[in-house]
C-alpha cells in the first residue's frame, strides 16, 4: 500500500509512520517488515513514531497498584520485578503461545504459573509484555526515520528533574541521548495513568500532564 501512496502523500506534504509501540519494538515480525520497506523506499514522507513505553525499566508502580486492589498475589509482582531488575522484560521473557487458537496467549514458565492464585494474578502477567525495556541505542540507529516521539508516562510522583519523574522511564536518560543526537523534534505527552485509577477515584490528569511538562521543560533544558 504505501509506494503507490507515496504520490499523494508527497503532494500533500504528510508522513506516514509505523508507531513503534511496546509490544512491538524494532525487532517485533511486522515492525521489522515496515522497517525493511522504509529502508528500501528510503523517503522522507515514511517514517517511524516512536512510543517510549518500549524504553520501560519497571513495571509501572500504578498498574501494579491497580492490580492489588484486585487482589493480585504479590509473589507475582516479585517475580515479574525480578526479571525487569536482571534487563529483561515481560514480552522477552513471555513469548507467544504458539497456534492460531492461542494467538493471544503467552508461555508463561512453570515457576510462574504456580503462583497464579487468581485471574487477576494472569493479567498482571500477561500485561508485562507491554512494557519493554529496549536498548537506547535504537535511538542512534533510528532517529534519521523518527518523525515524533510518544512520551508515554504513567505516573507522576514528587523528586526527579523538574521535581517530578516517572520512576518507570529513566527519562533524564532518554532526553539525554536524544539531545546527544541532536534531535530537535516533538515529544508528545501520552497520559496512560488513568487506565490505572481505582474506580471512583478523580482523574488527575490536567495535574499529571503539567507535572510531565514541568519534567520534560527541566530535562530540555538542562536545569
Amino acid at each position: 500500500m504505501v509506494p503507490p501512496a507515496l504520490p499523494l502523500a508527497e503532494k500533500l506534504g504528510i508522513t506516514m509512520a509505523v508507531e513503534v509501540h511496546a509490544g512491538m519494538s524494532f525487532d517485533h515480525p511486522l515492525t521489522a517488515a515496515w522497517i525493511e520497506q522504509m529502508r528500501d523506499l528510503d523517503n522522507p514522507h515514511v517514517g517511524l513514531v516512536v512510543d517510549f513505553g518500549i524504553y520501560c525499566h519497571r513495571y509501572p508502580e500504578i498498574a501494579t497498584n491497580y492490580f492489588r486492589a484486585q487482589g493480585l498475589n504479590e509473589d507475582v509482582v516479585e517475580y515479574i520485578a525480578d526479571i525487569y531488575a536482571s534487563g529483561s522484560d515481560g514480552r522477552r521473557a513471555f513469548p507467544r503461545a504458539t497456534g492460531e487458537e492461542n494467538r493471544d496467549a503467552y508461555e508463561f514458565p512453570e515457576e510462574l504459573t504456580r503462583l497464579f492464585k487468581s485471574p487477576v494474578d494472569e493479567v498482571y502477567a500477561t500485561n508485562a509484555s507491554g512494557y519493554e525495556n529496549t536498548s537506547l541505542d535504537t535511538l542512534d540507529e533510528y532517529l534519521p526515520w523518527i518523525k515524533s516521539f510518544h512520551a508515554k508516562f504513567w505516573e507522576m510522583v514528587p523528586d526527579g528533574v523538574g521535581g517530578y519523574q516517572d520512576a518507570s522511564i529513566d527519562y533524564p536518560a532518554v532526553v539525554a541521548r536524544l539531545k546527544q543526537l541532536d534531535y530537535d523534534g516533538y515529544l508528545c505527552s501520552e497520559y496512560e495513568g488513568q487506565r490505572f485509577i481505582i474506580p471512583g477515584d478523580p482523574i488527575p490528569d490536567v495535574e499529571q500532564l503539567t507535572r510531565h511538562q514541568q519534567m520534560l521543560q527541566a530535562l530540555i533544558n538542562g536545569e
